[in-house]
């Protein structure tokens, strides 16, 4: 397991990558849509995207 102190910033990276590609998701799905709407759907995404199942409530065992 990498520790090293890129790490921490690999993380917000990734994080950043993948509001990116949905911003582009939701542009292409809302073409319509202003940006400021589109924000509004991405922000709704972070705070409430789908899960794999795997949310609260549900008991699984580990390891898998």
């Amino acid at each position: 397991m990498d520790s090293g102190p890129h790490r921490g910033s690999d993380v917000f990276d990734l994080y950043d990558i993948g509001a990116k590609i949905m911003r582009q998701n939701l542009r292409r799905r809302f073409l319509s849509e202003t940006e400021e709407q589109i924000e509004k759907r991405l922000h709704a995404w972070l705070l409430e995207r789908p899960s794999d199942g795997n949310g609260p409530g549900k008991t699984v065992t580990w390891p898998r």
